[in-house]
């Protein structure tokens, strides 16, 4: 499955499975970390539908604070999460020099996105689509609603 930004980048994602969250790594709410290549030690994380096992640095590219809202596309499992200008900036800016490494994206403490950054990501609207179970859209939707509307 691929990632589109809109004329901006495309990620490749793969789901992921559970683990046991690294002491590193938050297990209520989102995290967003480059993956590393692993030293003896290392907390491991293995995709959803993989066996693969990643490593995430200890610096975070953004957190669950910078989300502003995530929605759910209405039929397929997919969702789009907005997040803040300043978390965008900083992805962009850590993304520049970053062209063929992943991201991990953790959510309750589980691996749940891995994408290959093909181009520095300048976005604030994250387009996601999973192959896992459609509950996982649904409680990243639930965790990140956004504001309340007004009437």
């Amino acid at each position: 499955m691929r990632w589109y930004l809109p004329g901006l980048a495309a990620l490749t994602f793969m789901a992921a499975a559970p683990a046991a969250t690294p002491p590193n790594i938050s297990s209520v709410g989102l995290e967003v970390r480059f993956v590393v290549p692993c030293q003896p030690g290392d907390p491991i994380f293995v995709p959803v539908g993989g066996a693969e096992e990643l490593c995430l640095a200890p610096d975070k590219v953004f957190d669950g604070s910078a989300v502003v809202k995530v929605q759910r596309y209405p039929v397929l499992p997919k969702a789009v999460m907005e997040i803040t200008a300043a978390a965008s900036d900083r992805l962009y800016d850590m993304s520049y020099g970053k062209i063929g490494e992943r991201l991990g994206f953790v959510f309750n403490g589980r691996l749940i996105f891995v994408p290959l950054i093909y181009e520095p990501v300048k976005t604030k609207d994250l387009q996601i689509s999973l192959k896992n179970d459609p509950d996982d859209v649904d409680a990243l939707v639930a965790a990140f609603p956004g504001a309340a509307a007004t009437p």
